[in-house]
């Protein structure tokens, strides 16, 4: 165990430097969250997560990381804390934008199905091309049988995200209820 825990400790140190000399790049510095969740469990890695939000002025990305876990560990009531939060303080911004829409996914899986429109339905209102909510939406509508109102949405997404295999396997779903098999087939 002795071997194994200084070739640790030399391995986060490697993934620490790399992060420090990538400020820029988040992504360097999840992996040390990653590789602490893998080595050390996941309070170390919450801890981690919780430093590095604490200390982030501009991005949001180590919240969203923190509303996962919490999301994964059963904390739904930690999630929406968090997502709140930053609906708060981040205002009608792009990162406010992505907390309503996963704080709107809370809310759809809750069935709180008026509280997630009204979130999703406000993204829309700033941002007509926002590829998530028009996701989410598309989803609602389909729910509802109005699969008219989800091709719509759905072909908006897909301008936006051309690539995105999410949008286009919902579009086809879409245009099969909608009564155009070839379409869907397409």
């Amino acid at each position: 165990v002795g071997a194994h825990a200084g070739e640790h400790d030399l391995a986060e140190a490697e993934y620490r430097a790399l992060a420090a000399n990538n400020p820029e790049d988040e992504q360097r510095t999840l992996d040390v969250v990653r590789f602490l969740n893998a080595v050390h469990g996941e309070d170390r890695a919450r801890e981690e997560l919780e430093r590095l939000a604490a200390e982030a002025t501009q991005s949001v990305d180590y919240d969203f990381a923190i509303v996962a876990l919490d999301l994964r560990d059963g904390d739904e009531a930690g999630a929406v804390a968090r997502l709140d939060g930053l609906i708060e303080s981040r205002g009608e911004t792009l990162e406010g934008d992505r907390a309503r829409v996963e704080r709107a996914k809370i809310h759809l899986r809750n069935e709180e199905f008026e509280a997630a429109d009204a979130l999703i339905d406000g993204v829309l209102a700033r941002d007509p091309k926002n590829q998530n909510a028009l996701l989410l939406r598309a989803s609602r509508w389909l729910a509802a049988d109005q699969p008219e109102q989800a091709i719509t949405d759905l072909r908006n997404a897909l301008d936006v995200a051309p690539d995105n295999v999410q949008v286009v396997l919902l579009l086809a779903t879409a245009y099969e209820r909608n009564g155009n098999g070839t379409l869907a087939q397409e």
